[in-house]
């Protein structure tokens, strides 16, 4: 038996409308003074009874986890139940998996996006092996990078750092170009320019995660 998975789940299965609440202003020490986080079971399961005051891993790991659990609240507790329920047969640990994940995420925006991913993941919208690989996508990339995914999504036109770090991600591949030629002759510079196109993988994660 995996406590910390099970106790995951449990969290998972319960209604966490609730936890639409603010911490930024709650201090280090009086962070578990807040009565719906004390409630939240696996908030529960790790830190009530601790002795000594949070440092900020843990501060930042329980904002998170309350902004993941926040997005998914849009998925009914009874359809959450049914998709956990099912999705044992496949993988018994998601909810260590989905913990794993959201304790190394380096911006507190990105727990949101992960809970889209879940939202995909329990309507069907995804398999376990593509929610798993957009998981680490965005983990591994710089936040404002994906915006800049967004924003230019339609025009389909990326350059520069942000190009290449999501061409890295596999959100985006490089191709280059001469800017057209005139005579036989380069109009624009001698040198082939590089720019970079979003992948269907791109695609795919932006109807996601930038949902309307």
């Amino acid at each position: 038996m995996n406590v910390l998975n099970d106790k995951f789940l449990d969290t998972l299965k319960n209604d966490t409308q609730e936890v639409v609440i603010d911490i930024a202003e709650t201090g280090l020490d009086s962070i578990m003074d807040n009565e719906v986080i004390r409630q939240i079971p696996i908030i529960k399961y790790l830190y009530i009874g601790k002795k000594v005051a949070f440092d900020l891993k843990e501060y930042f790991f329980i904002k998170k986890l309350t902004r993941f659990l926040n997005e998914i609240s849009s998925i009914s507790v009874d359809d959450r139940r049914i998709f956990l329920e099912k999705i044992k047969v496949d993988d018994e640990y998601l909810g260590e998996h989905i913990l794993m994940i959201i304790e190394k995420l380096d911006s507190i925006e990105k727990p949101i996006l992960i809970g889209r991913l879940f939202n995909a993941l329990a309507r069907g919208e995804i398999d376990t092996n593509l929610f798993y690989r957009l998981c680490n996508v965005v983990d591994s990339t710089y936040i404002n990078d994906l915006y800049y995914l967004k924003d230019n999504i339609e025009i389909n036109e990326l350059t520069g750092f942000a190009g290449m770090s999501l061409s890295n991600a596999g959100l985006a591949v490089r191709y280059t170009y001469d800017g057209g030629t005139w005579g036989g002759k380069n109009e624009v510079d001698d040198e082939n320019q590089i720019g970079y196109r979003t992948t269907n993988l791109g695609k795919k994660l932006v109807g996601i995660i930038f949902k309307d």
